[in-house]
């Protein structure tokens, strides 16, 4: 046979065999390559992991990370590869975060606060050139670190409320961050999964949607004067906006909210995006200097018709005492009484002159009585409530901070209804009936109504209208030097 004869066997029969020996050596170095790709992978995990471990990310606005390390480590404890990138390149998804963090003044956040332009810089560089695996894994953990402060601030504000007012004790909505932030970076919209972290409340949405067109006008406004004016109606939006993440995102049912500074309390029977307000009206709350209505929350208990009014030993001391000296006919005349022991003693000199101390006061109902016909008791330890009042000038003014502490209602009727309205045996007649008696009558409620007293400066209406009021007790220069300490803020 001649050798040309030859060549085609021997081909068939050496291609198959070159097969057979490169198929594990090519196997092998698909291995090699897919170790080395994790290996790399796993090395741009080093700087968030290192953060973690440090509690700090420097080269960042707030490089102190403690209020996010618990989220992160159950996020990157059994992390393989990085959130936010892909090789070394940022993914589609971190792309959208990094838009998102440059445009959270839209939810009343400051970008700078999230290094928003860094990570803008740094997403450029990887995306257009063979970035060192140190500024991708850089990339990785700012971003993180950025993307759970903005989830945790929209969830539950940033100032710990307690912080701007002692007395606002609230528990916190369960939220799991870490599964937030997985979502985010995994999912197929990662901007759902911010807004969903907001408050679905019909006030907070308002309120954002009006704020874009303000942070416009105030873009477009000429002149100093103008432009420090409008920075000042943005300034208590944004903080409005920050006391609304403070309460819980869902209630069971009827919910009162009285709004300190603007002199109004609004009743609904849902709170929710779309809810409407049932009714409001005009309040009285308590006095700037001496006298402030706390922010707080409780539910409402029971309501009393025709209360007797135990006057509190400073107002009994400060206010009924110097007038039952000069005139002792001055107690009678206002259907005031002394009690001693829990006993009712007569209006002796002697008895007159311990009012405030062992005596107390205590005025009868009546159409003088100062809490008026019904009482709404919400148990608090500031001994604040809600109530009629026979002064019903007060509601003239504009300004209304004239009580000592309590919340005088405009129309407690109207309130006293809507309560009771799921108690039909409580029928106008009775209601009239139980206001016009001569001794109290407690009446407890069948469903929980929590009442929220608030402090709010900025109001968005759904016409688009936003009313903007004075900080009557000085509570918003508290929040802004809260707010200006910057991350870490305690939770």
């Amino acid at each position: 046979m001649l050798l040309r004869d030859l060549r085609p066997r021997v081909r068939a029969l050496v291609v198959p065999l070159l097969v057979l020996i490169g198929a594990p050596a090519l196997a092998a170095q698909d291995s090699v390559q897919a170790s080395a790709y994790d290996s790399a992978q796993r090395a741009l995990l080093a700087p968030m992991r290192n953060a973690i471990a440090s509690g700090r990310l420097g080269g960042t606005r707030w490089p102190v990370i403690s209020d996010v390390v618990r989220d992160l480590r159950q996020v990157y404890d059994s992390a393989q590869v990085p959130l936010w990138l892909k090789g070394a390149r940022p993914t589609a998804n971190a792309l959208v975060v990094v838009r998102y963090l440059a445009l959270v003044e839209g939810v009343g956040l400051n970008s700078t606060d999230y290094d928003a332009a860094r990570l803008d810089s740094l997403a450029h560089l990887l995306a257009d050139a063979v970035a060192k695996p140190d500024v991708a894994g850089r990339f990785e953990a700012m971003l993180s670190v950025a993307a759970t402060r903005v989830l945790a601030t929209l969830q539950w504000g940033r100032v710990n409320p307690r912080d701007a007012h002692e007395s606002f004790r609230i528990p916190r909505d369960d939220f799991n961050l870490p599964a937030a932030l997985r979502a985010i970076a995994g999912g197929t919209d990662p901007i759902a999964v911010f807004n969903d972290a907001e408050p679905p409340l019909l006030p907070y949405r308002l309120l954002k949607g009006q704020l874009a067109r303000y942070r416009e006008i105030a873009r477009d406004s000429i002149g100093t004067a103008a432009r420090k004016r409008m920075a000042t109606r943005i300034s208590k939006m944004e903080l409005s906006l920050e006391r609304w993440r403070w309460l819980p995102h869902s209630f069971p049912g009827r919910v009162i909210i009285v709004n300190i500074p603007e002199f109004r309390l609004y009743a609904f029977d849902r709170l929710t995006p779309d809810s409407t307000v049932e009714f409001s009206m005009d309040v009285v709350v308590g006095q700037a200097y001496d006298h402030k209505t706390p922010v707080f929350t409780r539910d409402l208990k029971y309501l009393a018709f025709s209360p007797y009014w135990e006057v509190p030993p400073s107002i009994a001391r400060k206010e009924i005492r110097p007038k039952a000296v000069r005139a002792p006919s001055y107690l009678a005349r206002n259907h005031y009484v002394l009690l001693k022991n829990g006993v009712e003693v007569p209006a002796t000199g002697a008895n007159i002159s311990a009012i405030g101390s062992t005596v107390r006061v205590r005025q009868l109902p009546g159409p003088d009585n100062a809490l008026g016909r019904v009482k709404f008791v919400f148990p608090n330890p500031h001994n604040v409530y809600m109530h009629d009042t026979p002064v019903q000038s007060a509601f003239e003014r504009a300004r209304r901070d004239l009580s000592h502490g309590c919340i005088r209602l405009a129309h407690p009727v109207d309130l006293a209804k809507w309560v009771l309205r799921d108690q039909p045996e409580w029928t106008p007649e009775r209601l009239d009936e139980a206001m016009s008696r001569t001794t109290p009558l407690d009446v407890p409620l069948t469903e929980r109504i929590p009442v929220y007293v608030l402090y709010g400066t900025a109001v968005a209406d759904r016409d688009g209208t936003v009313r903007f009021i004075d900080d009557l007790y000085g509570h918003d220069r508290r929040l802004l030097a809260l707010l200006a300490r910057g991350y870490p803020y305690p939770r």
